[in-house]
């Protein structure tokens, strides 16, 4: 069964300090290769403009311990270029960050909307037309009861 438990915005803006508070993670850590290679991209561009091809490269990363085929290369170097992510980003978690931060921010903000979209359906449901400021009158004849 799923959890539909709701919770408030202040509980989420209190989540908000305390992750800020968080220490960073240590360097060792382990990311995907596709982010190593965002990190790497920028060297090896700098490879490639002294003469090395993308398959020399993946040579030497394998040598390395980087396990990555060239097609594989090729792909994450195109995804890097796509992306423009700067690798401090990448390094630090910036960008999860920052995503998750303009997430929480919606998230909040429509939260905040929510009681006064809860209002203006009551009113109408109680027939109150906002547009014309009239409250609007139901009328019954004995015959409809």
């Amino acid at each position: 069964m799923r959890n539909t438990e709701k919770v408030t915005v202040e509980q989420v803006e209190a989540l908000i300090v305390k992750m800020k508070k968080l220490p960073d993670v240590k360097k060792n850590q382990p990311m995907s290769k596709q982010d190593a290679i965002k990190v790497l991209s920028g060297e090896i561009q700098k490879l490639q403009a002294r003469g090395y091809s993308l398959e020399q490269v993946a040579d030497f990363f394998r040598g390395e311990g980087l396990f990555i085929g060239t097609p594989t290369l090729k792909s994450y170097l195109t995804k890097a270029k796509k992306s423009g992510e700067d690798n401090e980003d990448i390094i630090e978690g910036k960008k999860k960050e920052a995503r998750t931060k303009k997430s929480t921010e919606k998230k909040v903000k429509k939260e905040k909307q929510k009681p006064q979209e809860k209002a203006e359906v009551a009113d109408e449901q109680q027939g109150t037309d906002k547009k014309e400021g009239k409250q609007l009158i139901h009328s019954y004849s004995v015959e409809d009861v």
